[in-house]
């Protein structure tokens, strides 16, 4: 409710308008039951405000735009500049455009980047920047192509990657700094931690004797933060900081580590939808699928100096991930010892249709079957090599991945579960992986007495 109140008295609407509008769908229909409820918390709101003799922000900006328009206030300025004019609202743009009008020869001077438009959410309006001379009239525009912070092939990258957008503007920027190698590395690993301290560990091995390096730990959300503290300890040669992509606009470091670029709602992209009600108030949503979070993605890459890392899971790389390889942009791929394409294509040895995919419940790590939940088939990621599942047949769960090929023997009483090595009172024994203590459906409980020297995995 309090996120509506702020983006509606941004916007350019009128509670009335909003009534207004037709009901041609489920959502609508929702829509035109909130405002009822938002009617008594809205009035109530503004009483409040008036009993306190106060305004809220927006109340500020409503207001000078009506004194303005009233002749009110008559502006004694022949200059006006607007920074980081690409995270303007529409309110805020009529706020411009009504103290221009009050002089004919009022200039109007804007600095922004488009490429950077990340507050849609907030009301921002990425056209009143791309289309700015339909706003504004007459406009002559000068490129600011250099630029004294990142390097040529973390430019070459997010340049490309952020012009995907046929929407943006064309830009041609040039470095300062030039590096003979990618600066753009996919860390791919099954687990997350892994690929964190494999990154962290590459940056700081790079770092001279008695030096230090700068370090970012970007996420798009704030519950990726990893133990910072512990990672402090490890890393003292790193001045580590954790923040939110949002939070970094504006700001560099030496290297920048990007967690969880994988495909999950809290991921990155995000796959986390407005709800249908606030997206009525917000500046209309651009055509291309993801747009605003493509631009986050490059204002992350590019708050790097030397280095950018990006850390994502097999089997759930995100859809910028897949784009970066798919289209060979200058990135590297490590991928440890695993071989993607070979993984890729794990049929699932219940069903024989769907393919394994990597799974996640609470801590637990796992790869289920693609036609889950109609095919239940589960396998365990290889303990050896931590990447890659065992895959069943008859006798043994063998790893898929071509470099490691451990293996693990088959239950032959269920003919699912693992034999693991166990220890009981008696000494040292085999036991089916699917053993419940509680019992169960699910559970089997076949066991062999064997020797503390017999080795039963390879």
């Amino acid at each position: 409710m309090s996120d509506f109140i702020n983006v509606f008295k941004g916007s350019p609407y009128e509670l009335e308008q909003l009534q207004a509008l037709p009901i041609k769908s489920l959502n609508d229909l929702r829509f035109q039951a909130f405002l009822r409820l938002f009617r008594k918390v809205y009035e109530h709101y503004e009483s409040v405000l008036r009993a306190n003799e106060t305004m809220d922000f927006n109340d500020m900006i409503r207001e000078a735009v009506r004194h303005v328009k009233a002749g009110n206030y008559l502006s004694p300025y022949k200059y006006i500049m607007v920074d980081e004019f690409q995270d303007i609202a529409p309110l805020r743009a009529d706020l411009v455009k009504v103290l221009l009008a009050q002089q004919s020869d009022c200039a109007l001077f804007c600095v922004g980047d488009d490429w950077q438009t990340i507050y849609r959410f907030a009301g921002s309006d990425v056209t009143l920047t791309t289309e700015f001379s339909r706003h504004f009239s007459a406009v002559e525009q000068v490129v600011l192509d250099k630029t004294f912070r990142f390097n040529d092939r973390i430019c070459g990258v997010a340049s490309r990657f952020i012009q995907s957008n046929q929407s943006q503007i064309r830009k041609q920027i040039e470095t300062i700094e030039h590096s003979t190698q990618s600066e753009v590395h996919v860390v791919i690993r099954a687990h997350r931690n892994t690929a964190l301290d494999e990154a962290l560990s590459d940056i700081d091995r790079q770092v001279k004797i008695g030096g230090r390096a700068s370090v970012f730990l970007l996420a798009r959300f704030n519950h990726s933060r990893p133990d910072m503290s512990g990672l402090k300890q490890r890393y003292q040669k790193l001045d580590l900081t954790f923040m939110s992509v949002h939070k970094a606009k504006g700001s560099e470091a030496d290297c920048v580590v990007v967690l969880d670029v994988i495909k999950d709602r809290f991921g990155f992209p995000s796959l986390v939808k407005n709800d249908p009600i606030i997206e009525k108030v917000l500046p209309t949503a651009e055509g291309l699928r993801y747009a605003e979070e493509r631009r986050l993605f490059y204002v992350a890459m590019t708050r790097a100096r030397r280095t950018v890392y990006l850390l994502t899971e097999p089997n759930k790389e995100s859809l910028f991930i897949k784009e970066l390889k798919q289209d060979d942009y200058d990135v590297s791929f490590d991928r440890g010892e695993l071989d993607r394409e070979i993984i890729e294509t794990v049929h699932c040895p219940g069903c024989l249709e769907g393919l394994l995919e990597l799974a996640v419940s609470g801590e637990r790590r796992y790869y289920r079957c693609s036609l889950w939940p109609y095919c239940k088939e589960t396998a365990a990621i290889c303990p050896k090599c931590g990447i890659a599942p065992l895959v069943r047949d008859a006798e043994l769960h063998v790893c898929a991945n071509p470099d490691c090929r451990y293996s693990e023997l088959v239950c032959p009483k269920c003919g699912r579960g693992r034999l693991l090595k166990r220890k009981g009172p008696y000494g040292c024994f085999l036991g089916c992986s699917l053993y419940k203590k509680d019992g169960g459906a699910m559970s089997c409980d076949y066991t062999k007495r064997i020797k503390n020297t017999d080795v039963m995995s390879r």
